[in-house]
């Protein structure tokens, strides 16, 4: 039977259980180590940058402090200011400009490793989460992946700052950093109670992303219904986009105010220690006035990394639940793994693809879920043998699995129990690419690319696609420009079916799968179908699986297949 394996083996199952919904250390991490495995000599050019510039800042501190408190001439503590100054200002900007280049080769290499791993993801997976959540994948968490690496880099100077500064504080009075960490300790658990109701409704935000891109999704591709009904329309203007896009600028809204009520809570903490610095510690003469003042610049020089740190908590979120979404799709965005691999086949391998004889279906079981309602329908048990060279016709009402066969048969679908083999070798993980190259189908939801591709060479693709323009009935229609087809979408539905056909035929596969493709063809074409495509393509020496209702034509199939809710219920003659 196909194995069913988690993200990482590229066949996810159905029933992929959804990660839990906690933003764990892993994700907050994530982009510091994402950056250190794809630039790691920049990682450290950054750290060492934010060091020096971290160094000389509270060296300012201690100059300044030094200079408040001298006799004398200071023209060398004016030259030590101005040095150090600049040596802050230029590392700090280093630190800044260093990760620029590096930022947008490692968003490209997500981009590219996300479609990779669509690409290596189950189609019942990618159905059960529907092109909306996909689509928030691509222009949403990549987007804001991308923002959040350009902070970074800013976080580790300003935090390396943060730290020297306090250590210093600590160097001067022992007694000052004590009062400092006190009221931190005291601060942090209200600070991360706020920060983690802030990221709740960024997650909110996210998800409501999802439903936005499905309205914008009907939006494109439904355009023409929503311009003939005005009913329609007004319920897309009122209570689709219009509620939908405010409920993410709402949830956005939300959680930038809990954001905000975390920053005015470190503010607050922090004037609070300027005030016992400057009020309480000379009233009980805890230490000496150069200490005192170098605390308190110390502790005012603070407020700059504090207030980078606080405000750039909102992008960092952003970016972890980016990240978070995209583990649970099954792209942690730190897997060594950039290209799904398909295991090796081993003792496994199909037997050569134009020279094998039968297909058993045995037992086999495919449970669906409809995403609208959670409604689930079952396909089988089916036993089947499909073999070489026959023409199968596979008929049903609506909604009784023709298509769920279809897909089972192609091995797009993995069964629930049962197995699928060829000649005797079952089909399994390993082998599973090979088989599904046997296949070239139209499917009814087919999609149409440009680029002609073909199992010959180019020259040969393009004369055998004129050739196969004018069989179809599309020249005139649509010219091939080089490599590529004049158009996909200035054609009818049925001209995009036989252009889909064209493509199939190209492929020269030695099964052709098409679900219901003469529904949408005149009767011209429908009759040029079924007695002159299909008997071409049995006399060619392929097997022919056709999805149809058309019985006046049931004469031309070597067996037909009935399919009733799910289950065969008239045996094949």
């Amino acid at each position: 039977m196909i194995v069913t394996t988690d993200g990482d083996d590229g066949i996810c199952s159905s029933t992929t259980k959804e990660q839990p919904r906690a933003i764990g250390s892993r994700h907050w991490l994530s982009l510091p180590h994402l950056m250190w495995n794809n630039h790691p000599w920049l990682m450290i050019g950054i750290v060492v940058t934010g060091i020096i510039s971290a160094a000389a800042s509270v060296a300012v501190i201690d100059t300044v402090n030094r200079a408040i408190h001298a006799k004398g001439d200071r023209f060398g503590l004016l030259l030590m200011f101005v040095g150090l100054s600049l040596v802050a200002v230029l590392s700090t900007s280093c630190a800044s400009l260093l990760p620029s280049y590096a930022s947008l080769k490692t968003i490209t290499v997500l981009r590219i490793g996300l479609c990779k791993r669509i690409l290596a993801t189950s189609l019942e997976e990618i159905e059960r989460r529907g092109p909306a959540n996909v689509l928030t994948l691509m222009t949403l968490d990549i987007p804001r992946l991308a923002q959040t690496i350009e902070v970074v880099p800013v976080l580790l100077v300003e935090g390396t700052t943060l730290v020297l500064a306090l250590a210093y504080l600590a160097y001067l009075s022992w007694a000052g950093f004590a009062m400092t960490l006190l009221l931190v300790v005291i601060g942090v658990p209200l600070v991360s109670y706020l920060f983690a109701k802030g990221i709740s409704h960024l997650r909110h935000a996210r998800d409501e992303f999802n439903t936005f891109n499905e309205h914008s999704h009907g939006l494109v591709f439904g355009v023409k219904e929503l311009k003939l009904n005005a009913a329609l329309r007004r319920w897309f203007d009122n209570d689709a986009i219009d509620v939908s896009a405010n409920k993410v600028a709402m949830q956005e809204f939300i959680g930038n105010l809990w954001f905000n009520a975390s920053g005015a809570i470190s503010q607050l903490v922090y004037i609070f220690m300027i005030g016992l610095l400057l009020f309480g510690v000379p009233s009980i003469e805890l230490m000496p006035a150069d200490v005192l003042s170098g605390s308190i610049l110390t502790i005012l020089y603070i407020l700059r990394p504090l207030a980078v740190l606080v405000g750039s908590v909102p992008q960092i979120s952003e970016g972890a639940v980016a990240s978070e979404s995209l583990a649970r799709f099954g792209f942690p965005i730190n897997d060594p793994q950039k290209t799904p691999l398909v295991p090796d086949a081993g003792d496994e391998r199909l037997p050569k693809r134009r020279y094998w004889r039968s297909i058993k279906l045995k037992g086999i079981c495919v449970d669906y879920v409809f995403n609208e309602d959670n409604r689930e329908f079952r396909l089988g048990p089916v036993n089947l043998e499909i073999r070489s060279g026959e023409l199968l016709f596979i008929t049903g009402g609506n909604g009784s699995g023709k298509s769920t066969l279809a897909k089972a048969i192609a091995g797009l679908y993995a069964p629930k129990s049962g197995c699928i083999s060829v000649d005797g070798v079952q089909l399994c993980a390993a082998n599973l690419d090979e088989y599904q190259g046997l296949f070239a189908a139209v499917f009814s939801d087919f999609y149409l690319f440009r680029r002609v591709i073909g199992s010959r060479d180019d020259s040969a693709n393009a004369a055998m696609a004129k050739s196969y323009l004018q069989k179809l009935g599309l020249t005139g229609k649509v010219k091939l420009d080089g490599d590529y087809y004049s158009t996909t979408s200035e054609l009818s539905s049925g001209q995009r079916k036989r252009l889909a056909l064209l493509r199939a035929y190209l492929e020269d596969r030695p099964i052709y799968l098409l679900d219901e493709w003469a529904a949408d063809q005149d009767q011209e074409f429908k009759k040029f179908f079924y007695e002159v495509l299909l008997p071409d393509l049995k006399q060619r020496g392929k097997t022919v699986i056709a999805i149809t209702h058309d019985e006046e034509y049931f004469s031309f199939a070597d067996r037909i297949i009935k399919l009733t809710d799910g289950r065969m219920t008239e045996p094949s003659s």
